[in-house]
């Protein structure tokens, strides 16, 4: 359930690993009034400061590699 967007909403409509799985739960992301990144996934909700975006996308490609 995606409760509340701000300004530049965005969803990402997740994909499966395999044929047949379910598709786990869309992704919901804006930009809150004072430039802080919202993401949100269900009751889920994590603030992330713009200076921390690129050690997020390092870390996100990591755990991605080694689930390979």
């Amino acid at each position: 359930m995606i409760r509340r967007q701000f300004n530049h909403p965005h969803v990402l409509w997740q994909r499966t690993d395999h044929d047949g799985e379910m598709p786990n739960d869309a992704i919901a992301a804006c930009i809150d009034n004072g430039g802080t990144i919202l993401i949100q996934q269900g009751s889920a909700e994590i603030v992330l400061s713009k200076a921390s975006v690129n050690d997020l996308c390092k870390l996100l490609k990591q755990l991605a590699s080694k689930s390979e």
